[in-house]
């Protein structure tokens, strides 16, 4: 009878531990979206220099022809009147609750007294908990384009339940970098690694979410030659980014036009081990 109790217990320790895991990682989500509109805030408020130095640390990524600091970036930057504003649209956590990524909207206003943006897109960011309990991003991107925004509410992916014991962070990286580069061999690989949820934010297009209109864009462009720089892992070894250049073409029914550009691929691991494309960004420089 002692040894079923032990049983017992066992089991519902077993659900239990995932469920606090779940609930743990929803409330980091908030936090982390938060800190997302205290980010958009400060920059409304002071300026766009002062914000991104606020939310950046030593070992943050941006882009420009590379991958590169951003740090010291920004502090080169001098402030000035313009205004960048933006809102998340989409946000997801993993079940560690300390790495995550949003994405969304953003507008920039050469002035703070113009009517009229000068430039509109979509921004990625990977956020990270440090700590102290704050928030800093890992990597910031962004694509541009000409298109209609579309400011829905905010919208987020189901915390995922399981907590990986990979304890082979290179190993899980070796395995996302070869992916990649099957995707650069072959690009009819991607529908393996899409899900409906899936999005692709490419230079020059509006966002695009899901299998079948990822297939479509595809015919349209092409990225190869993924050349990656980084790598992060969440602890829970659930949720990933790697990040690099790569190669971007994309037909304009004329000719082919091909530039350099920057990549960063958010992958979530499933239950059965397989990793997903939850989100591509590519960004023309």
């Amino acid at each position: 009878m002692k040894k079923l109790k032990r049983i017992i217990i066992f089991i519902i320790a077993g659900l239990t531990i995932p469920l606090h895991a779940q609930q743990n990682a929803r409330l980091s989500l908030n936090k982390m979206v938060q800190a997302e509109f205290d980010f958009a805030k400060l920059a409304k408020d002071r300026n766009t220099k002062e914000a991104f130095l606020a939310f950046c640390n030593d070992s943050s990524i941006g882009f420009d022809t590379i991958p590169l600091p951003m740090k010291p970036y920004w502090l080169r930057i001098k402030a000035d009147t313009s205004l960048l504003f933006w809102k998340p649209d989409f946000a997801a956590i993993s079940a560690s609750g300390e790495l995550g990524f949003d994405a969304g909207p953003w507008q920039y206003f050469s002035s703070r007294v113009s009517k009229t943006p000068a430039g509109q897109g979509h921004f990625i960011t990977l956020w990270k908990l440090q700590k102290n309990g704050t928030w800093s991003f890992a990597i910031d991107i962004g694509i541009s384009y000409k298109g209609a925004q579309n400011l829905n509410i905010l919208d987020t992916l189901p915390v995922n339940t399981k907590i990986f014991r990979d304890i082979d962070s290179a190993g899980l990286r070796n395995n996302l970098y070869g992916i990649e580069s099957n995707l650069d061999k072959n690009p009819n690989f991607y529908p393996q690694v899409l899900t409906e949820q899936s999005r692709f934010y490419h230079s020059s297009f509006e966002p695009i979410i899901g299998t079948k209109l990822i297939e479509i864009h595809l015919k349209k462009v092409t990225a190869s030659a993924f050349k990656p720089y980084g790598f992060i892992i969440s602890n829970a070894k659930d949720m990933a980014a790697t990040y690099g250049t790569c190669k971007y073409s994309k037909n304009n029914n004329i000719e082919q036009v091909k530039t350099k550009s920057c990549y960063l691929h958010l992958w979530i691991r499933n239950s059965d081990n397989s990793w997903k494309l939850a989100i591509e960004v590519i960004s023309e420089k």
